[in-house]
Order: C-alpha cells, then sequence, then structure tokens
C-alpha cells in the first residue's frame, strides 16, 4: 500500500483511499497502462531472435574449433613423422 501526496493540501494518503483525509480532493488513481498484443508479439519474436543468433554462433565456434583441433594434430603427426624418419 504506497502512499500517496495530495496535490492541494500535500498531505500524504493511501493510494487505495478514494480521496484525501484532510482536504477532501478525490484521489486520481495512476492509470495502469497495458502492454499492446503486437508489442508483446514483438518483444516474443526478439527474444527469439537474439536466441537463434547465439545458438548460430556457439554451433559456428564448435565447427571453427574441431577444424582448429584437426589442423593442430595434422601438423603434430606430420611433425613426429619427420622426427621419426631422421
Amino acid at each position: 500500500m504506497p502512499l500517496v501526496t495530495c496535490a492541494d493540501c500535500k498531505t500524504e494518503h493511501s493510494d487505495e483511499a478514494s480521496a484525501c483525509p484532510k482536504c477532501g480532493k478525490p484521489n486520481t488513481p495512476a492509470s495502469k497502462k497495458k502492454t499492446s498484443p503486437i508489442a508483446m508479439v514483438g518483444a516474443i519474436l526478439f527474444g527469439l531472435f537474439i536466441v537463434l543468433c547465439l545458438g548460430f554462433m556457439k554451433v559456428n565456434a564448435d565447427a571453427n574449433n574441431e577444424e582448429e583441433v584437426r589442423q593442430i594434430n595434422h601438423e603434430a603427426n606430420k611433425f613426429a613423422d619427420e622426427q621419426m624418419n631422421k
């Protein structure tokens, strides 16, 4: 139960009160802004886009790491063969 300040007499009172207890000015409730369905769908689509981008980056990074490991193994095997043939 938050307190609000009366615009006329500056007395704090409950936001649930219908009027100021000191001066009687009607309490105007704060308007609750509803989110439009279009904004909700847009937020969900944006979230899915971010998740897909992160997933793609992870898969791509894994593929690059596998290629680097293959290349390092190939170079290590080549070096080992050269050392054994000396």
